[in-house]
């Protein structure tokens, strides 16, 4: 039960902008779905920006060919991407279209693309660069900033061919901001735990309505990309698992263990489950990291604590006992003051 309703309180805690994807095809109802897929969130101890690996590959439809995709990928992030990873000017395609839309362009750039076979996949190696790179744009509403509401990006995945290889698979790598946030705690709990976070990367949430997202998803809502009937995960990749304490994991069903591939490192995966709309799935992940060999604020905080208790409790008891101990000289005092006052017994008047 106690898991339960820490479960439950994870998946409704504030994430920040911490969400994840929707795609969108250049053309209503593709024929096609995106899978696999693989949403991979690479988190520091410094808990600075979080890099996403984002790979994925295209399937066709029953009864259409891989060449009858043919067309740019569009994907909507509501979270705001940090940097470029390619150089060179975004396509101006993407901020005339934002701009036609009521959006405001706040920064753009190109994010590198790699292609790799199916035998690089579980492995650290990203791949061969693809020409041309993706471009990015980060926009909010017009009449807004970036700070009232946050920004969302735009990314448009220039076609290629090895978006629809069965054999091969497209990397995307960019760092977004927001990914992780502190957990609302009272200055008790921050005393003894220390600064506990939330990461939540998600498929299919587009965040807020107060973000700018959500009214460029509903203008192109009829042409959302699904996801395949394939074998596709959202993981979390925790950097220094010896300095990592992993406290909460929501949803249950999802995955904990050492990394094989990078050393010292944990990683939390979860499964996600092929949809033909926006079915939104999360994974959270409640953590901290903690200086040192072990883990020494608990401990430290505990015997403060049980030493101030015990200096209270003797302070408290020496006080009880010398009260006690002067009542009793008092009333010895008193005793004998009575025993020299009075008469002896037997003795004449």
């Amino acid at each position: 039960m106690r898991t339960l309703v820490v479960a439950a309180l994870l998946l409704v805690l504030p994430s920040g902008a911490a969400r994840a994807q929707v795609f969108l095809a250049s053309e209503p109802h593709p024929e096609f779905a995106v899978g696999p897929l693989f949403v991979v969130a690479n988190v520091r101890p410094d808990l600075g920006e979080v890099i996403i690996n984002l790979s994925l590959s295209l399937t066709a439809r029953p009864g259409r060919r891989a060449a009858d995709i043919r067309q740019p990928l569009y994907l909507l992030w509501p979270a705001e991407v940090t940097a470029s990873t390619a150089a060179g000017p975004a396509d101006p395609a993407l901020a005339a279209e934002l701009e036609a839309h009521g959006f405001s362009v706040v920064s753009a750039g190109r994010l590198a693309l790699r292609g790799r076979d199916r035998m690089q996949l579980g492995t650290s190696a990203l791949g061969d660069l693809v020409d041309p790179p993706a471009s990015y744009a980060n926009f909010i509403r017009r009449g807004q900033t970036a700070g009232q509401v946050g920004a969302g990006a735009y990314v448009k995945i220039p076609w290629t061919p090895r978006l629809a290889d069965p054999l091969s698979i497209i990397t995307l790598t960019f760092p977004l901001r927001g990914l992780v946030t502190p957990k609302p705690a009272t200055w008790v709990e921050e005393l003894f735990w220390g600064r506990r976070y939330i990461l939540s990367v998600a498929f299919g949430d587009l965040g807020s309505l107060a973000l700018p997202v959500y009214p460029l998803y509903f203008v192109h809502r009829n042409r959302v990309v699904p996801l395949a009937r394939e074998f596709s995960l959202i993981i979390a990749n925790f950097a220094d698992s010896d300095h990592l304490k992993i406290e909460e994991i929501a949803p249950a069903a999802a995955s904990r263990r050492p990394s094989r591939v990078r050393a010292g490192a944990e990683i939390v995966a979860l499964g996600i489950a092929p949809s033909e709309g926006i079915t939104p799935q999360a994974l959270k992940v409640q953590f901290s990291y903690f200086a040192g060999r072990v883990n020494w604020r608990p401990v430290v905080v505990s015997g403060l604590l049980l030493l101030v208790s015990n200096f209270a409790g003797v302070v408290f008891l020496s006080r009880d006992t010398i009260r006690t101990l002067l009542k009793r000289r008092r009333a010895r005092r008193r005793q004998v003051r009575r025993a020299h006052h009075e008469p002896s017994k037997g003795a004449p008047e």
